[in-house]
């Protein structure tokens, strides 16, 4: 008994902060990649004394901002589209839109004729004139200016028949080409020369468009009354498929 006692008075004296010192170093150390690492930063390292990992979460890259939004056009200086060229553009925003709609009015006539192969040829007629709504679009963007959109006139709903609704169609597009040609001498006359080599595409574009609908005009009135012949427009009709034109095409 008195040989534990004086064990228990020499344990006793042992310094605690020592016997203490190998846990706290153990707290004081974590495992990274197998190595250690102290937990956290010390204040004396000029840091706000936090864990390890929350320090790495804070180091991060600037998300990428949009061009397009980044740009500023908040002077007069930076609108590369006069402002008259924008406001013709625009509204030949609202022409080429009211295409779309006009045709995919013709599309639902001929569906209701059970005449589905001119139905199909004014659908894709319907989704090119959209295209060429997105060129103007990303136009008048690409200028620093301003698309502005304006209310759409509803389209005619009831042709007397095939024939009439392609003669139609026809005038139609004879109608959008001089509304290309205005927009052309226009950017001529405000010498807007990137404006006017845009609308070239467009020039060329109308003399295909007006070239297609005439062809069938002409085919219908070779036909005239006859149902079998109408049935052979009808079906080679059918065949038409939408191709985003090679210029737009991404």
């Amino acid at each position: 008994m008195p040989q534990q006692a004086a064990a228990l008075q020499d344990l006793n004296g042992i310094d605690n902060s020592t016997a203490a010192e190998p846990r706290n170093r153990a707290r004081q150390r974590t495992s990274f990649g197998g190595a250690s690492r102290p937990a956290t930063h010390t204040v004396e390292q000029g840091l706000t004394a936090q864990p390890f990992c929350k320090n790495v979460r804070a180091i991060t890259r600037p998300v990428p901002t949009n061009v397009h939004a980044a740009r500023s056009r908040t002077t007069t200086e930076e609108v590369m589209l006069k402002e008259k060229m924008q406001q013709a553009i625009n509204a030949q925003i609202n022409e080429e839109t009211f295409s779309s709609y006009l045709y995919l009015s013709m599309a639902a006539y001929f569906e209701s004729k059970n005449l589905l192969g001119f139905a199909n040829w004014m659908k894709v007629q319907a989704q090119e004139e959209l295209v060429h709504v997105m060129k103007f679009y990303g136009f008048v963007n690409d200028r620093g200016g301003q698309v502005k959109l304006a209310a759409i006139a509803g389209p005619e709903t009831e042709w007397a028949n095939s024939l009439a609704a392609f003669e139609a169609a026809l005038k139609h597009e004879q109608h959008i080409s001089e509304c290309i040609h205005q927009l052309v001498d226009l950017a001529r006359e405000l010498k807007d020369h990137p404006t006017e080599n845009f609308l070239q595409w467009f020039v060329a574009e109308q003399v295909e468009e007006e070239a297609s609908a005439d062809a069938i005009v002409q085919r219908l009135k070779l036909v005239g009354n006859d149902g079998a012949g109408l049935f052979m427009v009808d079906r080679e009709l059918a065949a038409r498929i939408f191709v985003m034109p090679a210029a737009t095409a991404e």
